[in-house]
């Protein structure tokens, strides 16, 4: 199928928060501060969209079992990533889900790591909760950022960290982490204890020789101190129907996420979030 990525589109007065929410009333400037496309979405979701508001009826729904089966197959076919359909926990958008994680993993006043610069909702989600921030910034050599992981580690023994807010791959400097890249991370965390939350939502957008690793493929007991966020909304464009999922596979820290999730009455994503997510 082909795609139109010629025609331009004026997104303004159409409630766009990238062009709306007056962060410039320039007019020639291009809002670059989100990750918002200016292309339409894939033709296939429209249809399916528009077949479903066509029923006329919007009642309460169920997570549908194409959801389910169509993450676990996405994963699986275009990231060697094997998850479970039991592992997936819905989420109205991954900022949602930081939240939701910091307050399920972590106690008050204790400390989060983030590696430095990174997406700015990962900061809100620490403070929001009342946990004390750690920045680890990532070094730039050479035009690629690096961790020094000896500094990493240091950094977690200072601070006590109890849990890193980790992008992979990272947002904003484009890092795409290799798989021993990410084995170094998660042994230092293993070893001292540290909860990792992995955001994976830019999975889609790694273009060879590079590869997207989840880090739950890295090694099979990552699985017991760690979960992992993404969603279709960046690949495809479908932020404003806010579905998203938190992939947990161990049993114990899925019901302490559902437990918060319930607590703050967070309601699953739209019907219309699924049906755009599993076509």
């Amino acid at each position: 199928m082909k795609y139109d990525f010629d025609t331009v589109y004026d997104r303004h007065h159409t409630n766009c928060a990238k062009y709306d929410s007056g962060h410039t009333d320039d007019p020639d400037m291009i809002p670059m501060w989100v990750a918002d496309m200016d292309f339409k979405t894939l033709p296939d979701i429209p249809e399916a969209l528009s077949k479903r508001v066509s029923d006329g009826i919007y009642g309460y729904s169920t997570i549908p079992e194409e959801y389910l089966e169509s993450v676990v197959g996405w994963m699986k076919r275009r990231h060697d990533f094997h998850v479970e359909k039991d592992w997936i926990v819905p989420t109205p958008g991954v900022v949602t889900a930081f939240h939701l994680a910091v307050e399920a993993y972590t106690k008050k006043e204790e400390s989060v790591l983030v590696l430095t610069p990174v997406y700015y909702p990962f900061y809100r989600a620490i403070k929001n909760n009342g946990r004390r921030m750690v920045r680890m910034p990532l070094d730039l050599k050479d035009n690629q950022y690096t961790l020094d992981y000896k500094a990493f580690e240091t950094k977690i023994i200072e601070e006590n960290v109890k849990m890193m807010i980790f992008c992979n791959p990272h947002n904003p400097v484009g890092k795409v982490w290799t798989k021993e890249e990410l084995k170094t991370i998660g042994d230092i965390c293993k070893k001292h204890n540290v909860f990792v939350v992995s955001d994976e939502i830019h999975m889609d957008f790694v273009y060879a020789p590079h590869k997207h690793i989840a880090f739950y493929e890295v090694d099979p007991e990552y699985k017991n101190f760690s979960i992992v966020l993404t969603a279709a909304s960046k690949t495809f464009n479908l932020a404003a129907l806010q579905t998203s999922a938190a992939i947990i596979a161990d049993e114990k820290l899925r019901n302490q996420f559902k437990k918060v999730k319930m607590s703050h009455s967070i309601s699953d994503p739209t019907i219309l979030g699924f049906i755009a997510t599993t076509v």
